[in-house]
């Protein structure tokens, strides 16, 4: 298809909806974004706490391909290296390699270490078990790794027994390492400023339109407009990167997905974690299922900390456990596992909550996400793209990747073509 001076129209201004948009842009469409807040950015956004600044999340970028690497430093970036740990007794006076590594057996007490050896060995003569998250990570660490970290760890991830939860829910970097030990094995870096100033770099020169997305008007194979709270939007193409159930109100019920919890505390001294550490999982005694150290990524001073430090605490919220916890008792418990953990009260804490992060991707979840696509099909001027689109949970990188190949397939030319095209290299 020519996209030239063809206008389309990007549900969402996140990272999803803001690189579909900066890509057609350079090819020559008319673009304009729809958001319901005043900022783009959605979950990639950085906040500021008493004078640091941290996300929602560790943010990192990485990426091992070329375009998406020429992407983020067409921009500029400050390189940086991400490295996690996982707590080994609830403190953090005993930290392990995770992703675990050849070092984690030595880090262990000597009989645990001997047990995971000895799985290893045998694991050899097994093929990877596919049945569920608790057998594949059993055949792929071992009944003694799974048992003291993974099985909990697990559980406050996903809200249930490890048993009734698909393989694909464990993460793709789930591995044994020899050497790297960092949590992405690949280029890494953080945006020059901040975030927020590179998700403005993304959208700049492209309108927003601030509005609540209410449905799709269609015929029988094209979308006609889109209904908004700020009248019936038209357009050429449109490009959807927000909740379904926005767009197709009719949808019995929205997509299950897990959310996310985080409570940022400001500390008057820093560093808390050892030196490069950006990261720590707590597998068992604790609520929330990891604590973050924002400056190792976000302060290009880092260590040297002239105005304390910011640790984040977070929690995944389930969509069948309503109310179960209220804001402030994830306050009361964050405030007091930092006194245990750091020795230090908060000056300063900020709650933070978003509902849809991870999508439960089981058998009866695919089948209403197929049941969206099917009809998507049937739209020659209606496209899908980020983590809402697609019901997968997608780190920056790969949004930007879906993008140019959704590029690709709205206006058929080959990736090289559009990479030459909006001067990437």
């Amino acid at each position: 298809m020519n996209i030239k001076n063809k206008k389309v129209l990007i549900l969402g201004a996140g990272i999803s909806g803001c690189s579909i948009a900066w890509i057609l842009k350079r090819l020559g469409a008319d673009v304009t974004l729809v958001e319901k807040e005043e900022e783009c950015g959605g979950i990639g956004k950085t906040y500021t706490l008493d004078g640091c600044k941290y996300e929602f999340g560790p943010h990192v970028f990485h990426a091992r391909k070329e375009h998406t690497i020429a992407f983020y430093e067409k921009y500029g970036v400050r390189p940086i290296e991400y490295y996690a740990k996982m707590s080994a007794d609830d403190t953090l006076n005993n930290l392990i390699d995770f992703p675990y590594s050849v070092d984690t057996i030595f880090q262990l007490p000597r009989e645990i270490g001997r047990s995971v050896v000895q799985e290893l060995f045998e694991s050899e003569k097994k093929d990877i078990d596919y049945t569920s998250l608790e057998s594949y990570l059993q055949s792929v660490v071992g009944e003694t790794l799974y048992k003291n970290f993974n099985y909990g760890y697990s559980k406050k991830f996903w809200g249930k027994d490890p048993k009734d939860i698909p393989a694909n829910g464990a993460a793709t970097w789930i591995s044994l390492r020899t050497d790297d030990k960092r949590l992405f094995l690949e280029w890494q870096g953080y945006p020059k400023g901040d975030y927020n100033d590179f998700m403005e770099w993304v959208k700049k020169d492209i309108p927003m339109i601030q509005a609540n997305i209410n449905g799709i008007k269609t015929d029988s194979n094209k979308v006609l407009g889109v209904e908004s709270d700020t009248g019936f939007l038209t357009s050429d193409i449109y490009i959807s990167t927000i909740p379904l159930k926005s767009c197709f109100p009719d949808m019995i019920d929205d997509l299950e997905w897990v959310g996310n919890v985080l409570v940022a505390m400001k500390l008057k001294n820093g560093p808390v974690l050892p030196e490069g550490i950006g990261g720590v999982y707590f597998p068992n005694k604790f609520g929330f299922k990891r604590m973050c150290e924002y400056p190792a990524m976000t302060d290009s001073e880092y260590p040297n900390l002239k105005n304390g430090t910011l640790i984040g605490f977070e929690y995944n919220v389930f969509p069948w456990k309503k109310n179960e916890i209220t804001e402030q008792e994830y306050i009361d418990e964050t405030t007091s596992a930092c006194k245990e953990l750091c020795g230090q009260e908060p000056v300063a804490t900020k709650f933070h909550y978003h509902r849809d992060i991870y999508p439960l991707r089981n058998k009866e979840q695919l089948s209403k996400y197929k049941q969206i696509e099917s009809r998507v099909d049937n739209y020659q001027n209606f496209f899908l793209n980020g983590r809402f689109g697609k019901f997968v949970y997608v780190n920056m990188n790969d949004c930007i990747e879906m993008s140019f190949d959704l590029a690709s397939e709205i206006t058929g030319k080959d990736l090289n073509q559009i990479f030459n095209e909006v001067d990437l290299f």
